[in-house]
């Protein structure tokens, strides 16, 4: 019942004139032994009415072929997409939380829930040696045992950028939402080549300077996901 409902809200055009087919179709079948109104010409009514029944019963063809050749199919492929484009989003948030509380967590600086980001946090960050720290404070991984924060985040953004380019044949089948924040990720240069060697110090910038990018990144796909909405603070994942 839900599925003929969305069809109905996708193609209201067709439905009207669906409707309207099978009124005529109908009123037909109750009229044809009907006496001709005001005297008119019986064989032209009947001619034209014929007309009129034969052009809708031909659109009544038509929208049920519509419906098992093109919709359905169709409709069956975009759940099949939905479905795999919201395993890619709940990974990218997986992957977008872990690359920031490692941030958080080598930074060691307060950040309180509603706390400004840009403005407060993020002059913070700027003097510090950051990827120095990352790489000194450790943090256990149900897969690699006890790692640096700077190992943890390039695993976390090396799968960021994996997911994206998984996104990529989908694009078309994205919601606005999700198409938004595809985009912002493309125009993010963060998580690009993020590895450990000597021209880290780029990333580093970029990690401070976009850092409010990456929470509002990490915001949009939670919502996207419709998990329990995490804020994120640094007193949330001491």
């Amino acid at each position: 019942m839900k599925e003929v409902f969305i069809f109905i809200k996708e193609n209201i055009i067709v439905n009207v004139f669906l409707l309207l087919s099978v009124s005529i179709i109908v009123s037909f079948q109750l009229s044809k032994d009907t006496p001709v109104w005001f005297n008119w010409n019986t064989d032209i009514v009947n001619y034209y009415f014929d007309i009129v029944v034969n052009l809708s019963v031909g659109y009544l063809v038509s929208t049920i072929f519509y419906v098992l050749v093109v919709y359905y199919p169709d409709r069956k492929k975009k759940l099949a997409i939905k479905v795999k484009t919201s395993i890619l989003f709940a990974r990218l948030q997986t992957n977008l939380s872990e690359f920031i509380d490692c941030v958080l967590r080598s930074a060691n600086q307060e950040l309180k829930d509603g706390e400004d980001i840009e403005n407060s946090y993020q002059p913070k960050i700027e003097n510090l040696d950051l990827f120095n720290l990352m790489r000194n404070i450790k943090i256990s991984d149900p897969f690699s045992g006890d790692i640096s924060c700077l190992e943890k985040s390039i695993g976390a953004a090396r799968s960021i950028e994996k997911i994206k380019n998984q996104l990529i044949p989908f694009i078309a089948y994205l919601e606005n939402k999700e198409l938004d924040l595809y985009l912002d990720l493309e125009d993010t240069f963060t998580f690009e080549n993020f590895n450990d060697d000597e021209r880290l110090f780029v990333k580093e910038y970029l990690v401070k300077h976009d850092f409010h990018l990456l929470v509002k990144q990490f915001n949009n796909c939670q919502r996207i996901v419709g998990a329990s909405f995490r804020n994120v603070s640094w007193e949330k994942i001491i």
